[in-house]
């Protein structure tokens, strides 16, 4: 075998006896723990998102603007935006594993307050991306009557938008009411409860969820969140509806309350959706003073299967918040996004999305406006 120092260099060095008893060791019990996952139904998969081409124009204006008139382009490039890896294994017939590590690379090209749209760009921080993280790990046990039960990093679903990932379908880049953990996004650990009941004809899932209170990894105080969501289908017809509370200080005495609430159908090949959400973090420091922050946004999506191989969709998404980073400057992200999906596969597609912004600060400071066109490509294997 070979011995390597701290300065590179390397030597060759003999391996004692006792070395091989623990190699032979190591062997004897990586084979008795293959063997039964061996039985095991074990899956593996991904989602791959690629950026093939991301340009985009506009300009910065307002009060803290040094070139109120000044136009600005920026480039992002060709990128391997995200890797996710699917892993789900049956351990028994009530007992599973689901295991969702991310993979992640940002150019940074997304047009950002405080600066000229081309001068917030950053390179990515590897050629291969960085581990991001878990989209989801949990320890899943199907109980009586229909009822599972999920323990861990469980992304809580509570939205469709970015919980059931359906902007997945329609961009590649996500929306400031989507990518957003004011609004549609939450990450979070604790266990989760799912049954879906069926009244008549209906179908009503619900999920109930115990959570640390917006720490993924663990809990920062002594209590726990709760939240509850239903999704009622009539036919057709979809309902949404999310209620959240928690307390998420470490003193264990700030609320924090988060509901959304949606509405979604399908007649032949048109599609529509509709989102709202909103919430209340009471008491929140910015900058020097304490405020009630109080986030609300929506959006309504409608999609069109003109042909088997390609879908048109129009996105139009409100995030309005009464915040900035470290401040009271209220901030308003108005979006709307045409983009048109190209079926290589029903899990390999092409997505072409181009986003008209308007977003500003609400004091009249600063405002971002440009037009964003970004070739992407979605694969999920």
């Amino acid at each position: 075998m070979r011995e390597v120092y701290t300065n590179g260099s390397e030597k060759e060095v003999s391996m004692s006896r006792h070395g091989y008893f623990i190699l032979a060791m190591l062997f004897c019990v990586t084979v008795c723990i293959a063997a039964p996952l061996q039985a095991a139904k074990t899956e593996i998969g991904g989602h791959v998102k690629l950026v093939l081409y991301d340009d985009v124009y506009g300009q910065r204006t307002g009060t803290a603007v040094a070139d109120p008139v000044a136009k600005h382009h920026e480039y992002g490039g060709f990128i391997l935006r995200e890797m996710i890896l699917y892993v789900s294994s049956e351990l028994t017939d009530r007992v599973s594993v689901d295991l969702q590590p991310v993979f992640d690379a940002s150019s940074g090209a997304t047009p950002k307050f405080g600066k000229d749209i081309g001068a917030q760009k950053t390179a990515a921080s590897s050629v291969e991306g960085d581990f991001g993280g878990w989209v989801k790990a949990v320890v899943k046990v199907a109980l009586p009557r229909g009822y599972e039960v999920s323990a861990g990093i469980v992304k809580p679903r509570f939205t469709w938008d970015y919980g059931a990932e359906l902007f997945w379908e329609d961009a590649i880049n996500g929306s400031k009411f989507a990518a957003n953990t004011s609004l549609g996004a939450m990450h979070d650990s604790g266990v989760e409860l799912y049954k879906s009941f069926e009244v008549g004809n209906y179908s009503i899932p619900a999920y109930a969820y115990l959570l640390n209170g917006g720490n993924e990894f663990s809990d920062n105080n002594r209590g726990i969140a709760g939240m509850l969501h239903v999704e009622p289908e009539f036919g057709p017809v979809r309902f949404l509806g999310s209620i959240y509370t928690g307390r998420y200080d470490n003193a264990y005495s700030k609320t924090n309350t988060r509901w959304a609430a949606g509405f979604a159908t399908e007649w032949r090949n048109l599609a529509f959706r509709t989102e709202y959400a909103g919430g209340m973090w009471k008491d929140y420091p910015a900058g020097s003073d304490i405020i009630d922050r109080k986030p609300k946004g929506f959006y309504a999506n409608a999609s069109y299967r003109f042909v088997p191989w390609a879908r048109a969709t129009i996105d139009y998404s409100v995030a309005d918040q009464n915040w900035s980073t470290g401040s009271t400057v209220g901030e308003k992200f108005i979006t709307f996004t045409p983009s048109l999906q190209i079926y290589a596969s029903e899990s390999a597609v092409v997505v072409v999305q181009y986003d008209i912004a308007d977003w500003s600060r609400l004091n009249g400071s600063e405002k971002l406006e440009f037009n964003r066109a970004t070739v992407g490509w979605r694969v999920t294997f």
